[in-house]
């Protein structure tokens, strides 16, 4: 059979885009054209939506770009403010392998979704080889911030802008902000760390991704194992 279609990133600006240079004005900012629209990296997280037009049972596979694959993408887990999928080792299947109701959009995280890192997502329908490179749709490419502790753009205003290449006191007010209950960046951008050590986004904005920003902002490397290194 034909291939199926492209995953969609879960388009966070809405601008349609023919190069990455139509997404924002400046060159350095990490917004990027996919498809047609923009979209902003997320810094711990790739956010997936399911093509209008994939079949239903598909599973979606993330590799590394030019590396190996990763795994596949969990049935989602309702938790705090965001609807989760973790990365697992075997192929799980929308509506075959999940009763509940699987969502438009994952937000994909844990140890394997690391800063400054390109993805590659594929779907593939049920009952295909999983070996046959064939059978999986055209690659989406996914990436985070460039640079740790680079959430937003510098500015202000009710709605930050994407990571800019520059981690800086944005990135850390923004952080402060929405602890505050000013959410005026999504949490997807902001949850960078955890406060108890694990190292993994808690769908919380808190003390660790406040510290994680300052970090960032004094030029400390990024502090987790990569993708290659899970626990």
């Amino acid at each position: 059979g034909d291939r199926p279609p492209v995953p969609l990133p879960e388009d966070s600006l809405g601008i349609p885009c023919t190069i990455d240079l139509d997404c924002w004005p400046r060159d350095e900012n990490e917004a990027k054209c996919v498809q047609g629209i923009c979209y902003a990296p997320k810094h711990r997280y790739i956010s997936v939506a399911r093509n209008p037009e994939q079949f239903p049972n598909t599973a979606r596979r993330i590799k590394l770009k030019d590396g190996p694959v990763l795994g596949w993408v969990d049935a989602p887990d309702e938790a705090g403010a965001l609807t989760l999928a973790e990365v697992v080792d075997t192929p799980v299947y929308a509506d075959s392998d999940f009763t509940g109701d699987w969502p438009d959009v994952l937000h994909v995280t844990g140890c394997e979704i690391a800063t400054g890192q390109t993805y590659e997502v594929q779907a593939i329908p049920l009952g295909a080889p999983i070996n046959n490179e064939y059978r999986y749709s055209e690659v989406l490419p996914l990436h985070t911030p460039s640079t740790w502790g680079d959430t937003v753009s510098a500015g202000s205003g009710p709605s930050m802008s994407p990571p800019d290449g520059t981690p800086g006191l944005a990135d850390v007010m923004a952080a402060i902000a929405y602890f505050q209950g000013d959410h005026v960046a999504p949490l997807t951008w902001l949850d960078i760390w955890d406060s108890f050590g694990a190292g993994v986004p808690d769908q919380y904005v808190g003390i660790g991704d406040i510290m994680g920003g300052i970090a960032g902002f004094q030029g400390e490397p990024y502090p987790g194992n990569g993708p290659l290194n899970c626990p």
